[in-house]
């Protein structure tokens, strides 16, 4: 996939979730709510992810960025480092509005840094990941309010790297896990 591909699709999808408010406020009386959160999980992997989305009804459309250390579990080799920044999109679906279960699709733009933690080989690459996520949340504002306060989220994902490659490593190659889990602990206010 080139770059001027990558950008059409971001800025289709951009336009998408500024958009997409709009329709869903004209099509019903009652509001939607703008969230933001941050994952808990990876300040631990010195970094961060952060990121804003829009609830109207069962759907809520989000905007995320991060930069951190990938987890253990998402890493094939043990002697390998990754850091990850980069910008994601996605879409879930609540059983119940705005708390309980929900499932979503979602899409991130990887700059990743590889790097052996027995010497100095590094490698840089950018990748195009998509996953399924499921979660369940709890919500702690009051009912009559639309559930406007804090929420807190505990979310597993399954995630590809659509045409990942092996990477050459110094010496060696790195090649990516074709599916890996990653878990997010996601702490937000609905305003």
């Amino acid at each position: 996939m080139n770059f001027t591909r990558i950008v059409r699709y971001c800025g289709l999808t951009l336009l998408a979730f500024c958009l997409l408010p709009t329709f869903l406020s004209a099509q019903s009386s009652s509001s939607g709510r703008l969230e933001a959160h941050f994952d808990a999980l990876t300040i631990p992997r010195g970094g961060y992810a952060v990121g804003l989305a829009y609830q109207h009804n069962h759907l809520r459309l989000g905007v995320t960025t991060f930069n951190h250390r990938q987890a253990g579990m998402v890493v094939a080799e043990r002697n390998v480092s990754i850091r990850t920044s980069g910008l994601g999109f996605g879409a879930d679906y609540f059983l119940r509005p705005g708390r309980g279960f929900f499932a979503g699709l979602h899409t991130a733009f990887h700059e990743e840094t590889l790097s052996r933690t027995i010497n100095e080989d590094r490698a840089t690459q950018k990748s195009i990941e998509a996953s399924l996520q499921t979660g369940y949340r709890w919500a702690f504002g009051r009912e009559e309010e639309n559930l406007r306060g804090l929420y807190l989220e505990m979310v597993v994902a399954a995630g590809t790297r659509l045409g990942a490659q092996p990477v050459s490593l110094g010496a060696g190659t790195y090649t990516p896990k074709a599916i890996a889990f990653q878990p997010a602990l996601r702490m937000g206010y609905r305003f």
